[in-house]
C-alpha cells in the first residue's frame, strides 16, 4: 500500500516535486481519472480475490495496485504532442481501457503529465483482476507482447502514423545487437 500511496502522490503532483518537472507547466496536466487511494484499492483487490478459491488470506504487504505508464518513442512524441489536448486525453484513456479489457481488469486512475520532457500518462489498476488472479501472474512475456499490440491498435484511432515498435525477438533476428551486448 505504501508504494501505491507514493505513486499516487507522484501522479497527482502532491508532496515532493522532482527536479525534472517543469513546475510552470504543471497546469497543463490532466487528471483524466483521479487515482484511487490505496485503502480503496485494497478493498477492490479483496473483492476480486473472493471470486476465486484461495487457500490463505491476502498478505498485509500484498500489492494493491498495478501502476503503468503510457508513453511513446522519440519519433512518435512530436506526433502525439501535436494532437489537441482533448484528443490526447481521449487517446490516453483508450489505450489503458483496451489493455484493461484484455487483462480482465479496470482502470482506477489515469493522469496525463505534460510538465516533463516527454508527454506521457500514469495509470493504475487493482493488482488483482476481476477473476481473482494477481496481474503479476497474468503479465507473462507473451501477454506483454499482446498488450503492446492492443495498445498500438487503440492509439491508431487517434494517430494512425504511430505504429507499434518492432518486438525485441524480431530485432535480434534482424541482427540488431541488444544494448549492453556490444563487443
Amino acid at each position: 500500500m505504501g508504494r501505491a500511496k507514493f505513486a499516487r502522490y507522484h501522479d497527482m503532483r502532491t508532496g515532493h516535486i522532482p527536479d525534472y518537472v517543469d513546475q510552470a507547466r504543471m497546469g497543463e496536466n490532466s487528471i483524466i481519472l483521479e487515482p484511487a487511494p490505496p485503502s480503496s484499492l485494497r478493498r477492490v483487490c479483496l473483492d476480486h480475490r473472493a471470486n476465486r478459491p484461495t487457500q490463505r488470506a491476502m498478505r498485509t504487504a500484498a500489492a494493491v495496485a498495478s501502476c503503468f505508464i503510457v508513453t511513446f518513442g522519440k519519433a512518435a512524441q512530436s506526433i502525439f504532442a501535436a494532437l489537441p489536448k482533448d484528443q490526447q486525453d481521449a487517446a490516453y484513456s483508450a489505450v489503458p481501457e483496451a489493455v484493461a479489457a484484455l487483462l480482465g481488469s479496470e482502470i482506477t486512475g489515469l493522469v496525463a503529465h505534460r510538465d516533463e520532457t516527454a508527454p506521457h500518462a500514469h495509470g493504475q489498476m487493482p493488482a488483482y483482476r476481476q477473476y481473482g488472479q494477481p496481474l503479476s501472474k497474468v503479465l507473462t512475456p507473451s501477454m506483454g507482447n499482446r498488450v503492446q499490440d492492443v495498445a498500438a491498435q487503440a492509439i491508431a484511432e487517434f494517430a494512425p502514423e504511430i505504429v507499434r515498435g518492432k518486438p525485441k525477438a524480431h530485432r535480434i533476428a534482424d541482427g540488431v545487437t541488444p544494448p549492453g551486448r556490444e563487443l
